[in-house]
């Protein structure tokens, strides 16, 4: 039954000719929505208009059919080419690159599209959270520059106890982060 569900679809989809680009119309958004429990994120590829309507129908739902309040501080709209902060991910867009070659008779230009995100770890964020733990302390004529301190909630154990402590700290952000780019910043 299911298989005969799916033939009758896709026949429907093949006659009406439904892709899954709309190539020569300057009207289509492109969408891309994840969800983990209750935060999502939902990136559109289209005009500021549109994603401000859709902004507007997402809270209008919410709130009327579904009677959740949204949190005003995390829902935000941005710019694809700003930093979105998610899951404790920094998500952003990339924008078309176009390098130039210069060779010796001719200038070629190469264009180099992102279709994804490229995401990062929040590396200023988490040095906050290890000065505030007080693993780490903010250099006086530069705040943005950490070095680390002794934690003296660890001083009491064998030298051994503390080096697990401090590596399995350390393979867990590592772990958590095994996705993001850049991971030698981390």
């Amino acid at each position: 039954m299911e298989k005969a569900i799916k033939n009758v679809k896709l026949k429907r989809v093949l006659d009406e000719g439904i892709t899954r680009t709309v190539k020569d119309d300057n009207r289509f958004n492109r969408v891309y929505y994840v969800r983990y429990a209750d935060d999502f994120l939902i990136g559109i590829v289209g005009s500021k208009k549109e994603a401000r309507n859709v902004e507007q129908a997402i809270i209008n739902y919410l709130t009327n059919k579904m009677h959740f309040s949204c949190n005003k501080e995390k829902s935000k709209l941005t710019h694809g080419t700003e930093y979105t902060k998610y899951l404790g991910t920094l998500i952003k867009w990339h924008m078309l690159n176009r390098v130039y070659k210069k060779e010796e008779f001719h200038t070629s230009v190469k264009m180099q599209s992102y279709n994804r995100p490229t995401m990062y770890a929040p590396i200023e964020d988490l040095l906050d959270r290890l000065t505030k733990r007080g693993i780490s302390t903010k250099r006086k004529n530069n705040k943005k520059l950490v070095r680390s301190t002794s934690y003296r909630a660890l001083t009491m154990l064998p030298n051994e106890e503390i080096v697990k402590r401090f590596n399995s700290m350390i393979s867990g952000l590592l772990n958590y982060y095994s996705f993001v780019g850049f991971k030698s910043k981390l």
